[in-house]
């Protein structure tokens, strides 16, 4: 190798070196930046998995509170149909003793009207 392809080479190799070193150089400020948004993204995690819980927490409070409030609508809803049927029962009872007070009634109003019809027969005519 003659002095002048040495000197190429050398300067090749100190070119190639100093392309290497600022390759590093870019490299190590990209994967501090990317250090960065790893830390970022963990804390971003954690926050997530606090307000999941949070969340979790809230659904299960919200189903509890769900279950609650249909057990008392299920209760409502057979006092409810209780009363209805107690009200049917009064309505049916009271549907009976109207029929039996229509019954007498008649009756009463037949035996009047027998005595009004005998009083008028028996009835001397006026002078």
């Amino acid at each position: 190798m003659t002095g002048e392809e040495l000197e190429r080479t050398i300067q090749f190799l100190l070119e190639s070196q100093a392309k290497n070193n600022a390759q590093i150089g870019q490299l190590g400020v990209r994967v501090d930046q990317l250090t960065r948004d790893v830390a970022q993204l963990t804390a971003s995690v954690a926050r997530l998995t606090g307000d999941f819980a949070d969340l979790k927490s809230l659904v299960r409070e919200f189903a509890e509170s769900t279950r609650l409030f249909a057990v008392r609508a299920d209760e409502r809803l057979d006092r409810l149909e209780q009363n209805a049927e107690r009200g049917d029962r009064h309505h049916e009872r009271l549907d009976t003793a109207l029929a039996e007070l229509t019954e007498r009634m008649n009756s009463l109003i037949r035996v009047v009207e027998g005595h009004i019809t005998d009083e008028t027969r028996h009835r001397r005519p006026a002078r």
